[in-house]
């Protein structure tokens, strides 16, 4: 196998949870980024990534709706209160 240098440039907080968690898997840390990004992800997980998707839009939509509904009622609010004066 092939390999290349790659260096990279990260915040101090974000290489010390790099290296906290090469420590907790007992290995280092290119050991650590190579085995998160070279994996294909289970059928598991790719499903949770499908369904997180999935909530993350559903979630836009309806705050979207709320807030038209919402718009809707304070309009009709203001409208009622003009008619009764």
């Amino acid at each position: 196998m092939k390999t290349a240098r790659l260096t990279l440039l990260v915040t101090p907080e974000f290489k010390s949870r790099l290296e906290r968690d090469a420590e907790r898997a007992g290995i280092s840390v290119a050991q650590l980024v190579r085995e998160r990004f070279e994996t294909t992800p289970s059928p598991e997980e790719a499903e949770l990534r499908a369904l997180t998707a999935e909530l993350r839009r559903s979630t836009a939509t309806t705050r979207a709706a709320l807030r038209a509904a919402l718009q809707a009622v304070q309009a009709g609010k203001r409208n009622s209160s003009l008619a009764a004066a």
